[in-house]
């Protein structure tokens, strides 16, 4: 049987494309593919796998939290944080002193009362 022949899905990605479809390292594609929870095949000389299929394969049965769900200790640091910024502080993109002045603001929240 030829390659030809074979039904593969509609879209297929590579290593690097499903890293960052799922926004996680490459190497943790093949640890993935290793360990049984992604599968993949060779194509034109690739390893690619199945686009539909990336997202559910990786995540399995449990739901990847949103970007809304946070705990307690991060709604905390979160309102510390706002405390330290004040309600002026603009939105990303940041540049470099905006960026290195809320990653300081981020380690104070972090410290708690200390």
């Amino acid at each position: 049987m030829k390659s030809a022949d074979l039904t593969l899905p509609s879209s297929v990605v590579t290593v690097a494309e499903a890293a960052q479809i799922l926004g996680i390292s490459k190497p943790a594609i093949y640890q993935g593919l290793r360990n049984g929870r992604l599968k993949s095949w060779h194509e034109q000389g690739r390893r690619v796998m199945a686009r539909d299929q990336l997202e559910a394969r990786w995540w399995g049965s449990s739901q990847r939290p949103g970007s809304d769900h946070v705990g307690p200790r991060a709604r905390s640091v979160a309102q510390r944080l706002n405390g330290f910024l004040g309600a002026n502080w603009p939105a990303p993109p940041w540049d470099d002193d905006q960026l290195v002045t809320l990653l300081l603001c981020i380690e104070l929240a972090q410290g708690g009362d200390g």
